[in-house]
């Protein structure tokens, strides 16, 4: 999902990369190659430039943490799903963001794909929301599957599942439906 922020963001004309942060080698060819400064950590990058905006589309553990630094910087963030693993954690976020009176986002980027739109303007959405709350159990809506059986908490997630992690996106799906 990072690459498809970056892409957004390399095509929209008031919009600047400031740099990426990931630890990975492509990641920082990618980088090299658009001329775009680059860390293996968010704080790392966060010491070298000072953007007007965060994109946190991380692992979901590191959520958290990079958001919690950006937000004491006085960086608005954008998170992807899901936002923390705790309510707990949610709450902290949503607190230092109104405390210091910025943007906290959550991004749900396919409310706003074409598969969604036409989805919404179907005869036959119906089918498609069934097929789609079938496959939210043992995997995610884009059909990667995971080798956790159904209902059990990835580890990585602190106690989310794949069901509650990915079942935000049916959960549009049936949204669309019933309006």
């Amino acid at each position: 999902i990072g690459k498809t922020h970056i892409d957004r963001i390399q095509g929209h004309p008031n919009l600047e990369l400031a740099g990426i942060a990931d630890p990975t080698v492509g990641a920082q060819a990618m980088a090299s190659g658009l001329n775009v400064p680059w860390a293996a950590e968010a704080v790392a990058l966060l010491d070298q430039v000072r953007p007007q905006g965060v994109i946190v589309a991380t692992p979901n553990v590191t959520h958290v943490p990079i958001a919690l630094e950006c937000l004491a910087r006085g960086i608005p963030v954008l998170v992807e799903k899901p936002i923390a693993a705790t309510l707990e954690e949610a709450d902290e976020l949503i607190a230092l963001a109104h405390a210091r009176n910025l943007v906290l986002q959550v991004g749900h980027l396919e409310r706003f794909s074409a598969a969604f739109a036409a989805l919404k303007d179907s005869d036959t959405r119906d089918d498609v929301i069934f097929s789609a709350l079938v496959v939210a159990n043992g995997a995610s809506s884009y059909g990667k599957m995971f080798t956790v059986p159904q209902g059990q908490a990835i580890p990585e997630m602190k106690g989310s599942t794949v069901t509650a992690t990915n079942n935000v996106h049916q959960m549009t799906h049936s949204e669309l439906t019933t309006n």
